[in-house]
């Protein structure tokens, strides 16, 4: 018989998301770290006294596809929970990240953690993990350089000493790494043998060394402290030194002991699985669960809780948590939450429809128990935002340092392509690619592999029940006969394969699949060959060697079966292997029907090994049929085994001790892997798989089953989540008699150590060396739980019992189905596979328009025998979905993931036409499939006739099958042209991106054949000085700040000036009758009338002009300047005399009156006299409280003293008060004054609107874009000429948001260039905004945060302002000549609200950096108008679609 062999797939078996759901929305913002949920109802009465003041704090994980969720909780919030942080290596494949952790003090957390298939590789489970510190207040991760062990007890933590062990078990050493909270190494320790359940302390660590309670001092030394019945476990270490541990009495019973003074004590005993020991933040020692107390146990320092034994205890004790399972580990169970009870008889229905909500989301439920009040606690922790958790652990980055983290910080041509443009790896050693298109697995549905099963077990996977043709035609072969390929094996004990074992390690292997994993039931994709097994990636080292290609360390494992055995290419086989005849080797990757029938040699193999002749290795009473008796040959199907032909060479043989069940790697007290029966809460199980031996995870899944996400009527139907029906258990499973009975399925620990293999699990092996191990492999020809197998054994359940035609292919697909039409009208399309493709859909072969290609970028230090230098392939994968059914997509990555340009890691994809297109100009069109397209920032490069444009796609918002647009461009003689590249700068490697088919659909968009924005800029003046921001123009406008109104009348003409305001405003003595001001001086000359009257008629008026000057120029006071003229007086008086009667202003301004004597010249007039008198006089206000405004209206009362000429007349005296007057009435002469902008006080003329003034001369790139917008846009804003000013915005926090939504992080080096560069200092190109970010012009600034003119694309669905709905363009050198230019792709209507410019950044930068202090010595406050003068001037005409603005600018300044 042909023997094969397997190999572990890195997929998965938990419920996941990969390309075949669409993902949660992911956050846009990231806060210091996750909010939190809510505090517990009734707190007093749940929580008992005390819990506001109390500093107690829970810290607990929970398993989740998106890595380990690391939980707090504190009794002063209720114990509302929040994600401290989550913890993965997004580069790494993952379905699920495990792992464990344990609290240093109240502050800090020690965590392992891995994806959850390093469980099933030995090197990887006792020493693969990475290693962590969480801050727990702040969130931040410290990663450790090393790796560790995935056992139950690891890491464990001392809160006396503040410090937490790592432990490794590698060969025949244990590695000890003693961390202190800053992630700082204490102590690294190696010790001979293995080391279990170690405990930090001062001088070494407290652990269990087989039988014995040891200390381990910091040279590795070991010293017997305790004999034990056998290996202690949970070890705690009180601060007085106490040493408190479980000692195992038996298979179902334990002994709590206290170590101390070199005496032990037993102070407590009950059964195994009932209690365990927890150790709390604050050092206490807790004994929970259900144990019964001796002598000694209060003195013992324990204090016995009765709560959970599995559960995590807060930082004293107060809450004690259940193991949490999330939505994606949970989702699935619950469907097959019952599918292991009940079947005592077999049965042959469907199994029960269950329920689903449909997404799965990374929201906990978090469930407890109080220990001062006994109730029990439910509350959720809110999904997480970004955390600091999965920055690349600087063990695959190869750093020797730990690694703070924080929050702050294909072608399509008919000829064969080259291979760096090959997605198919030709260089390979294993005989079937992955990513050829003409080499497509079909994705089976559960029904299919367990009907493939059920059949073959029989013998009866025949041709004849199977479908023929279609995608199987791949295979070379013209009639596909699984099991006339490859016979149902033969077991040498008689009988047959169960179909649950065999379902059971299917599932364990492969999660079911037969093509990879982003291919959904009833889909195509690659065959699935585990990556690592494919490539020979190497674990254990950094981040570029685990992505390094070793050809010669491939072990070519494939499909549902991963078989592996005459898989590789001819010429590069392994020792003493054949390679298949090839077709042979395409059906067992292409047919899933085929991979299992020879998986089943496999198996077969493993049986027949352990029943080989004088190796005998059985169970129970060796019935092939009961699943329970190929415990053994499971064990052996994943360890190996060690043949009885080689004793001589190794010293024993049999099975190896990793996977024994005495191994204290495992924790005693655990029960059968996923049993249901005994914990309802067993679902937890397959979130720490780390914890059984794989032959216990297989029983596990052939007793109680699997969750595959999917549910499949027999038909191939697709059951969506709510349809009656709906059901995602895998495979019926195994049935026993009673539940006891199938819990039974996992043996004793003791059963295979005992005196059979010279093993005391009292005493389990602690080995100096490797050859000290042999002893303990367990060869004994039987062993026995179940002395009544007959009976009390499971049963094989097969669902097929007829034997029935194939089930059909998956189909009504929720999501993945083909879009086979739909192209938008008049659409030139280019695939992204070769015209004539078949793609064994609907839609049958694919046609195309071009071609499309891709590149990838070697590896440079891979140039030695059996290295591939194309790792980047590794991650690239092909799926029978999007449009015509196919699509290809892979994970985005930035410089660290090893992605940037020319990186390893980036694949860069382009779509050709065949040719240009006659009407010079289309529109671009992207069709995104409905899974596989996660990320948020897919970057679309455009060749147009002016270069690259680049749209930046967010595919996970388009992620539903369809056609979006990228815009319209004008290519002239240009071939369109698309690239798409997965790597970009913030890419961190756990966002998928796709590459469908693009459309081009030729047309007259009326886009100009010259750009549209050409301006020619002048050459930059380096010694321009910038303009003084004091001198400001004198304005006669008032303006008021924003929804505030202002006003000053017009000019009511002009007089000969005989007034003055003697140097002070010397624009004001031009007899103009008019207010103007700047923003520290106002100034209004008036003709002020005095009347003489007779009998209440006036006789006659004498005209006088009056000047006010206000001047600002104090802290706490200001000035006024009155200027006083006879213009015209009559002879009628004799003389006039003018007095000043009060000045007013509100507090706490108060006038300072000046004396008769201040008056320069006389204010007394006669008739016809016109000289010239003034008086200075002075307002002070209170500047004592800081961050006060106040508005003031000085004014002034003159009285006028008149003396007729006619003595018959009696004297009279008329006033004139300056704010009375009705028709000159101002609002310029409005005083703020303020403690605001500076602490010591100031004022200005708050309706007078400043200007800023740009060196338009020195800077002409940003005065250039400014003048642009300015003169262009509609709104132009702060634009004097059309009366727009700009508003200032003061509040930062909407300053950042406006920012971050015109200019968003990496926009201008994604579309601007770098001859925009002014000389060597300046180094990066920056994001120019007009309207400014900082006033509420801003186009970033939406209308319910007050914004005026926000930016919002046509096509938004969420109404939030983005710089794509500006004017968009871009500085560049043509022949020693800055122009700036519209962006590639981009054309402007001219109805555009705003502008973003990818220019130089010292331009930008050094344009504004005046704005400080204008903002200070203007005093501008929130909602103050101002105006820009860009001192830039140019004739472009009037710009529409059509025409271009095209013209060359000069400065003005």
């Amino acid at each position: 018989m042909t023997v094969l062999a397997v190999t572990a797939a890195l997929t998965g078996l938990i419920r996941i998301q990969p390309a075949s759901a669409q993902p949660a929305p992911k956050p846009e913002s990231t806060p210091s770290h996750s909010a939190a949920g809510r505090g517990v109802k009734s707190p007093d009465k749940t929580l008992g006294h005390g819990w506001r003041t109390a500093t107690d704090r829970a810290v607990t994980a929970a398993a989740d596809s998106d890595g380990l969720h690391l939980l707090v909780a504190d009794s002063k919030n209720a114990y509302a929970w929040r994600t401290a942080a989550v913890l993965s290596e997004p580069q790494l494949p993952a379905d699920t990240w495990i792992g464990n952790q344990c609290v240093m003090d109240d502050h800090h957390a020690a965590v392992v953690y891995a994806p959850r298939t390093f469980t099933n590789k030995p090197d990887l489970m006792q020493g693969g993990a990475f290693t962590a510190i969480v801050n727990l207040d702040d969130g931040s991760v410290t990663k450790l350089p090393f790796t560790s062990s995935l056992a139950y007890f690891d890491p464990t933590c001392n809160p006396a000493t503040h410090t937490a062990v790592f432990t490794a078990l590698r060969d025949t050493k244990t590695r000890l790494v003693t961390v202190n909270t800053k992630g700082a190494t204490v102590a690294d320790t190696t010790a001979k043998g293995e080391i279990t359940s170690a405990v930090p302390t001062k001088d070494g660590a407290i652990a269990a060394a087989g039988n014995r309670l040891v200390h381990v001092d910091r040279k590795g030394r070991t010293t017997e402290l305790a004999a034990a019945k056998h290996a202690p476990y949970g070890i705690r270490v009180a601060g007085d030194g106490t040493v408190s541990y479980l000692d195992r009495t038996g298979d179902t019973r334990a002994n709590v002991k206290t170590y101390a003074h070199g005496k032990t004590a037993t102070v407590a005993g009950g059964r195994l699985t009932a209690m365990n020991l927890r150790q709390a933040a604050g050092g206490a020692v807790f004994l929970t669960g259900h144990a019964t107390p001796a002598k000694g146990f209060k003195a013992s320092g324990i204090t016995a809780l009765n709560v959970s034994p599995d559960a995590d205890l807060s930082s004293h004790g107060r809450l004690a948590v259940n193991p949490v399972v999330s939505p994606a580990v949970k989702a699935g169970l619950d469907h097959i939450k019952n599918s292991g009870k009940n079947f005592t008889t077999p049965k042959t229905k469907e199994p029960a429809p269950e329920q689903e909500n449909g997404t799965v989301s990374h929201v906990l439920t978090i469930t407890g128990t109080v220990a001062a009040t006994g109730r029990n606690t439910s509350q959720t922790a809110p999904e997480p935002t970004t955390t600091a958790g999965g920055t690349p652990s600087p063990s695959l980055t190869g750093s020797t340092k730990p690694q703070l983290t924080t929050m702050s910080m294909m072608t399509t041509a008919a000829d064969s392509p080259s291979i760096e443009h090959n997605p198919i790896d030709t260089d390979r050693w294993c005989s079937v690619p992955r990513n050829d298109v003409e080499t497509q697995a079909l994705q089976p549905t559960p029904n299919q592999v367990e009907w493939a099963v059920d059949m073959a077990i029989r013998g009866n996977l025949r041709s004849g029940y199977l479908t023929q043709g279609g995608w199987r035609s791949q295979t070379g072969i013209s009639t596909i006969d699984p099991q006339g390929m490859f016979p149902a094996p033969t077991l040498n004990t008689g009988g047959r394969i169960p179909a649950q074992v065999e379902l059971g390690i299917l599932a364990q292997e492969s999660n079911l699949w037969q093509a990879e994993s982003g291919a959904i039931p009833g889909q195509m994709g690659s065959p699935l060959a585990a990556v690592d097994g494919f490539y020979g990636h190497q674990t254990g080292g950094s981040l570029s060697d685990y992505w390094t290609i070793h050809w010669d360390e491939s072990d070519c494992g494939y499909g549902v079966g991963q078989v592996t055995d005459g898989m590789r290419m001819a010429g590069h086989e392994k020792d003493h292997e054949t390679a298949r005849d090839p077709n042979e080797q395409r059906a067992i990757a292409i047919d899933y029907a085929t991979n299992i029938a020879a998986s089943l040699y496999i198996l077969a193999d493993k049986w027949n090994e352990v029943h080989g002749s004088g190796q005998t290795v059985a169970v129970n009473n060796d019935d092939p049929a009961k699943p329970e008796n190929w415990f053994t040959a499971v064990w052996n199907y994943n360890l190996g085994f060690n043949k009885k032909a080689d004793e001589s060479t190794n010293g024993n043989w049999g099975l190896g001790w990793f996977n024994n069940p005495a191994n204290p790697v495992y924790p005693p007290s655990r029960l059968a892997f996923m049993d249901t029966d005994l914990d309802h809460d067993a679902n937890q199980d397959a979130a720490h798989p780390q914890n059984w031996p794989y032959e216990e995870k297989v029983m596990g899944w052939s007793a109680w089953s699997i969750d595959t996400g999917h549910s499949y009527a027999t038909s191939g139907r697709q059951d969506w989540p709510g349809d009656p029906g709906f059901s995602s258990a895998g495979f019926y499973p195994a049935w026993w008699n009673t539940t006891a009975e199938r819990s039974a399925i996992k043996p004793p620990l003791d059963t295979f150590c005992n005196t059979a293999n010279n093993c005391d699990v009292s005493s389990p092996p602690d080995c100096p060396d490797a050859g000290c191990y042999t002893q303990y492999w367990w060869n004994a020809s039987n062993a026995t739980w179940k002395n009544d197998c007959s009976s009390t054994c499971g049963n094989e359940h097969i669902k097929y019992v007829s034997l029935i035609s194939e089930p059909g292919r998956g189909y009504r697909l929720q999501y993945g189905t083909p879009v086979c039409s739909g192209a938008p009208a008049g659409s030139l399309v280019v695939d992204d596979v070769p015209t004539g493709t078949e793609t064994w859909s609907n839609c049958g072969t694919t046609t195309t328009d071009g071609s499309f290609q891709f590149t990838f970028y070697p590896d440079p230090n891979a140039t030695g025998p059996g290295l591939g230098p194309y790792d980047a392939k590794a991650d690239l994968h092909q799926i029978g979905g999007g449009y015509e059914g196919h699509f290809w997509y892979a994970h985005t990555r930035d410089y660290a993931h090893l992605g940037g340009t020319s990186g390893r890691m980036t694949a860069l994809g382009t779509w050709k036409l065949n040719g240009p297109v006659s009407e010079k100009q289309a529109e671009v069109f992207v069709h995104v499939p409905d899974t596989g397209a996660q990320t948020h920032e897919a970057i679309y490069k455009i060749n147009t006739a002016w270069g690259e444009a680049q749209v930046r796609l967010d595919q996970d918002a388009n992620e539903s099958d369809k056609w979006v647009s990228l815009g319209a461009y004008r290519f002239n003689d240009n071939t369109p042209q698309v690239t798409l590249s997965n790597s970009y700068g913030t890419a961190s490697g756990d966002d998928d991106i796709a590459w469908d088919a693009v459309a081009f659909v030729p047309g007259d968009y009326g886009i100009s054949n010259d750009r549209p924005v050409d301006l020619t800029l002048p050459d930059p003046n380096e010694n321009s000085p910038d303009p003084d921001l004091l001198d400001q123009p004198v304005s006669t406008e008032a303006t008021g700040a924003l929804n505030e109104e202002a006003s000053n009348p017009a000019q009511d003409g002009s007089v000969v000036p005989y007034v003055s305001s003697h140097g002070v405003a010397p624009w004001c003595d031009d007899g103009k009758i008019v207010a103007r001001a700047t923003r520290t001086i106002e100034c209004e000359t008036r003709v002020v009338p005095y009347y003489l009257r007779v009998d209440g008629q006036v006789k006659a008026t004498a005209w006088f002009q009056f000047q006010r000057t206000i001047e600002l120029t104090g802290t706490n006071s200001f000035t006024e300047h009155l200027s006083v003229a006879g213009e015209d007086i009559p002879p009628d008086f004799a003389m006039i005399q003018l007095a000043i009667n009060e000045h007013l202003c509100a507090s706490p301004c108060r006038p300072v009156e000046a004396s008769m004597s201040a008056w320069q010249g006389t204010p007394t007039w006669t008739a016809g006299d016109t000289h010239e008198a003034s008086i200075t006089s002075s307002y002070t206000w209170d500047t004592s409280t800081s961050g006060q405004t106040y508005f003031f209206h000085p004014d002034v009362k003159i009285d006028g003293d008149e003396y007729p000429s006619d003595d018959s007349i009696q004297y009279q005296s008329t006033g004139y008060q300056w704010s009375a007057s009705t028709s000159r009435a101002t609002d310029l002469d409005t005083v703020r004054c303020d403690t605001v902008v500076t602490v010591g006080g100031g004022c200005v003329f708050s309706n007078y609107a400043p200007t800023y003034t740009f060196n338009g001369a020195k800077y002409p790139q940003a005065a250039a874009h400014a003048w642009l917008i300015q003169t262009f846009s509609p709104k132009h804003p702060g634009s004097k000429v059309t009366g727009q000013p700009l508003y200032y915005l003061s509040d930062t926090s909407q300053r950042d948001r406006n920012r971050g939504r015109m200019c968003p992080t990496g926009w201008a080096a994604d579309n601007g260039d770098l001859s925009a560069l002014d000389g060597s200092s300046d180094s990066i190109l920056n994001c120019d905004e007009f309207a400014f970010g900082a006033s509420y012009n801003s186009g970033g600034m939406s209308t319910s945060e007050g914004g005026l003119n926000p930016a919002i694309p046509d096509d938004s669905t969420t109404g939030v302002p983005n710089g794509r709905a500006c004017i968009q363009t871009y500085a560049t050198e043509v022949n020693g000549t800055m122009h700036l230019y519209n962006l590639n792709g981009t054309v402007p209507t001219w109805t555009e609200v705003c502008g973003r410019s990818a220019i130089s950044d010292t331009d930008n930068q050094q344009s504004m950096s005046p704005f400080g202090g204008f903002i200070t010595k203007m005093r501008l406050m929130g909602k103050d108008a101002y105006w820009l003068d860009t001192a830039t001037s140019g004739d472009c005409g009037t710009p529409s679609v059509s025409t271009s603005v095209k013209c060359t600018l000069r400065a003005t300044s």
